[in-house]
């Protein structure tokens, strides 16, 4: 039988199984050394956790606040949102509102609108829909979005104006109905003004 220093292909594998035996016995050194250790590493543990995965809020997310609200519940079934009253207030406050971005209108009759609204609101009476859609509708549509309030309390007109809105082509997700209503505004000390809106056609 030929030699290993012959056969260099058998000598080379014997320096291989060589190798792996002399690390395996290392190895089982250090698990040894380790486990025996007070500062051994846990062998279970991860020491390279990934971060958690968080979503920012989205944008114009209005409901999750008011969870289990009778009005929202109806207005998501029609795929519209509800929006708190404290995010109606930072949508009046956005700058965009003055820039034509949000447009808030106000789903009373106009007696009611006159004697108080809220700033800039315009009159959107859905029981007069023939004569208000048209002067609302192109402001809606180059609106990002727009915020409906009526009387607040068990008042749906702005559900029944979300609702013709949304018929009429603006899309759904512009759609905010500030459930709360006036009633909620002006209990909260919040401005308001007076007067017949200047832009729709008064009625008969």
């Amino acid at each position: 039988m030929a030699s290993d220093a012959n056969n260099p292909g058998r000598a080379g594998l014997a320096g291989i199984r060589e190798g792996i035996g002399v690390c395996l016995v290392a190895l089982i050194f250090a698990l040894a050394a380790n486990a025996l250790s007070s500062r051994g590493l846990s062998l279970t543990r991860n020491y390279f956790p990934r971060p958690p995965v968080t979503h920012p809020p989205k944008s114009g997310d209005s409901t999750s606040e008011i969870t289990g609200d009778p009005t929202a519940t109806r207005l998501a079934a029609q795929g519209l949102n509800v929006v708190t009253h404290t995010n109606a207030v930072r949508l009046f406050q956005d700058p965009a509102r003055v820039q034509g971005g949000i447009v808030f209108l106000d789903a009373r009759n106009e007696t009611q609108y006159s004697a108080g609204h809220i700033p800039g609101a315009h009159l959107f009476d859905p029981y007069r829909a023939p004569q208000s859609l048209p002067a609302v509708l192109a402001l809606c549509l180059s609106a990002e979005q727009i915020v409906i309030y009526c009387g607040g309390g068990e008042c749906e007109d702005s559900e029944f104006a979300a609702i013709l809105l949304r018929d009429a082509g603006v899309p759904a997700e512009k759609i905010l109905v500030y459930a709360e209503g006036f009633q909620a505004w002006t209990g909260a000390g919040l401005p308001m003004e007076t007067g017949r809106p200047d832009r729709n056609p008064p009625s008969p």
